[in-house]
């Protein structure tokens, strides 16, 4: 990378020096933004990585995981194995405070732009009908707000809705 920003800077060694950086400072990015989404009292790098890599193995959704623990809602159904799920809640109890938790709302997004949404709202509109993409647009302008009318929006798609490929563009 930092040979592509040569003819630009000039100091290939200055560009290395400051890309040797970048670990520290995307681990330190890293764990301020996961310590606040699980609401934690102190930075803990191993049980952030550990969760992250139980949620890929169980095949939970990352979105409505954190909205869930955000407002104290029950997780079981997003894990294969219910067990994982209350064993995992255990754990992360003993790692949070009052006050941390409640700051989780405003790190955890209730909506985000699901590419099913995404997709459905972009084939509407080839075909001139622009209320999805309105809804879609509506919907995701306060996206830490609840909106028990729009929650078909939080969900993820189902087998027939999946998207496969998705564009730069969207």
């Amino acid at each position: 990378m930092a040979q592509t920003l040569v003819p630009l800077i000039g100091d290939i060694e200055k560009l290395e020096a400051s890309l040797d950086r970048f670990d520290d400072i995307y681990t330190l990015a890293f764990t301020k933004v996961f310590t606040s989404k699980f609401g934690l009292a102190k930075p803990d790098v191993d049980f952030i990585v550990g969760t992250l890599k139980m949620m890929a193995d169980e095949g939970v959704d990352f979105t409505l995981f954190f909205r869930r623990i955000s407002y104290d809602l029950p997780i079981d159904d997003l894990f294969e194995n219910a067990s994982t799920a209350q064993e995992w809640l255990s754990d992360w109890q003993k790692r949070t405070l009052p006050e941390t938790v409640g700051k989780m709302k405003t790190a955890n997004p209730v909506f985000i732009p699901r590419n099913h949404r995404v997709e459905a709202a972009l084939e509407a509109a080839n075909q001139g009908d622009f209320a999805p993409f309105e809804k879609l647009h509506e919907v995701l302008s306060n996206p830490f707000t609840e909106q028990p009318e729009h929650a078909e929006y939080e969900t993820p798609p189902t087998d027939d809705e999946r998207v496969l490929a998705t564009f730069c563009g969207t």
